[in-house]
């Protein structure tokens, strides 16, 4: 009998190993135009963000990690201003971590806009809202310190390494660090983070051309030498539209996860393709020590410029499949609205139909349909 017990115990020891998951989701960019702000901003002069959230949150909240570039900085005080020097209220920041996400990327090109003083309020921010983040450090000390950023989540080991091309405002003041992308850096940290020993590396990088749907060639060769160098993903940002998802071998045999741009999480910008974007579930399989990306998918998601039934600005992240699939009531979208919604779809899935990451439709739980159908107009209602 004793025996037969051990025998369980030994099955049921060899399914855990087996079963040891971790779901990833990545977002683009994170920012906060002036018509975000318009809408987040309540009478009494408070700022509350987390109705832009509301019908993303489930597919970020069903992640272990959900990741996003935060392509702002936070301000301590008014006045409050979006593009181009990005001062955002840290109301935004409580939004997100109730939303879902865990991780924010802070390196970008927006990293600097408040000088020191605005990436150091950013951090406090970050860390207040008790965010894993990287990307931007107080102090060469705090970088020695906590980079590469090690997250421990379901029984893995991440590294995480995040880097801009560069800067709109190019002079960084001493003692704030933000990382760029500097070739030979960037290989160190790797092998610094290979040293390490996680179940995986993965880069964040704010990289390419703008408003274009094709990285540069200069982009994909990075890319290939990322890879070799040990990096188990790459996830790029800063065109603000979506761009091609490759996979890549480096010299080991292993195939690895490139996606170049995600486009847009939240935005302001209305041009053709830059309206949203898509967010990359990813899923990590453990099995004894051996890890593998066992899946992954992409959501589109689509930001949506509304009024409420009093007429009030909003601003909404919706899963776009869900809208697009039910036209009619109770989805509240003008006409007009629905026509760019389709629009974006069908050019996004165009573009990473070859990318083996197949599409993930996502649907609104019953009462969030019932919620949006109460608070907004339908198609024929007030132009916004």
């Amino acid at each position: 009998m004793k025996a037969f017990y051990i025998f369980l115990f030994l099955v049921s020891t060899a399914a855990t190993a087996q079963e040891k998951r971790l779901r990833l989701v990545f977002a683009g960019d994170i920012m906060a135009h002036q018509s975000q702000l318009d809408a987040a901003r309540r009478q009494d002069g408070r700022y509350d963000f987390s109705e832009s959230l509301v019908y993303i949150q489930d597919v970020l909240r069903e992640a272990h990690l959900a990741a996003g570039n935060l392509e702002l900085t936070f301000a301590a005080k008014p006045p409050y201003a979006g593009y181009p020097t990005f001062r955002t209220p840290g109301e935004f920041a409580t939004a997100l971590r109730k939303a879902g996400f865990n991780l924010l990327l802070a390196a970008n090109n927006h990293a600097n806009d408040g000088s020191a003083e605005g990436v150091a309020y950013t951090i406090k921010v970050l860390d207040e809202n008790h965010f894993y983040y990287t990307g931007t450090f107080a102090n060469p000390l705090e970088k020695e310190a906590r980079y590469p950023l090690i997250i421990y989540k379901n029984g893995f080991k991440l590294a995480v390494l995040n880097y801009t091309y560069g800067l709109n405002a190019p002079h960084i003041r001493p003692p704030v660090v933000i990382n760029q992308m500097v070739e030979a850096e960037m290989e160190k940290d790797i092998d610094t983070a290979r040293r390490m020993q996680p179940d995986a590396i993965i880069l964040i990088l704010h990289w390419g051309e703008e408003y274009t749907d094709t990285p540069t060639e200069n982009q994909r060769q990075l890319a290939r030498r990322l890879v070799e160098w040990g990096a188990d993903m790459v996830i790029g940002a800063h065109p603000h539209v979506v761009q091609p998802i490759e996979w890549i071998d480096n010299s080991r045999g292993e195939s690895k996860l490139v996606a170049y741009s995600l486009g847009n999480f939240s935005s302001g910008m209305r041009l053709p393709g830059t309206e949203g974007g898509i967010l990359l579930a990813a899923e990590l399989k453990k099995e004894d020590r051996e890890v593998h990306l066992d899946s992954c998918h992409f959501i589109p998601i689509w930001c949506y410029p509304g009024r409420d039934k009093t007429g009030r600005r909003t601003h909404h992240v919706l899963p776009a499949a869900a809208y697009e699939e039910n036209a009619g009531a109770p989805f509240a979208l003008p006409a007009w609205r629905l026509r760019q919604l389709k629009s974006f779809t069908r050019q996004t899935r165009q573009l990473l139909q070859d990318s083996g990451c197949p599409e993930r439709k996502v649907s609104l739980p019953e009462a969030k349909k019932e919620e949006q159908h109460d608070r907004f107009r339908n198609s024929s209602g007030r132009p916004e």
